[in-house]
């Protein structure tokens, strides 16, 4: 079992198709679930911490720990400076599952242990990324979208 926040604060390598990696942070731990902002940059190799840099966020999401676990995301190394209160839980939407006119936002509290759901408009929804607890390859086929969208 993971300790509750020792990956607060790792900088992440994820493998794409084509040998390019692209690499997250991880902002919040709790046990399992991680919350981690994406970064666009793609780098032919893995990068060492000194080489890496952040680059523009293309996605924040919470995630399983389990990529990390069985060694299929690397960690690179302790963002530099890391300092908790600098990257925020976002608030996240999600879409009714019967009426899909109507949105929620999924509020967390600091340590994304317990949340609060609440009605939004759809379009206070779009300033939002979607509500869920991705498994590790469903980021990697997000990820890989995004920088081939």
């Amino acid at each position: 079992k993971m300790k509750n926040n020792q990956l607060e604060g790792k900088v992440i390598g994820i493998p794409l198709e084509d040998n390019l990696f692209l690499t997250g942070l991880i902002t919040r731990q709790n046990k399992d679930i991680l919350l981690g902002y994406f970064f666009k940059k793609a780098y032919k190799n893995l990068p060492n911490i000194t080489e890496w840099e952040a680059s523009e966020i293309c996605l924040i999401c919470l995630f399983s720990a389990l990529g990390i676990k069985n060694k299929s995301w690397k960690i690179i190394g302790d963002f530099p400076l890391w300092n908790r209160q600098e990257w925020k839980v976002p608030i996240f939407k999600q879409k009714d599952p019967i009426d899909d006119s109507v949105y929620y936002a999924i509020s967390y509290d600091d340590n994304i242990i317990s949340s609060k759901k609440y009605y939004i408009s759809e379009e206070e929804s779009e300033k939002y990324y979607r509500y869920g607890i991705y498994g590790y390859k469903a980021v990697e086929t997000v990820l890989y979208n995004k920088i081939n969208g």
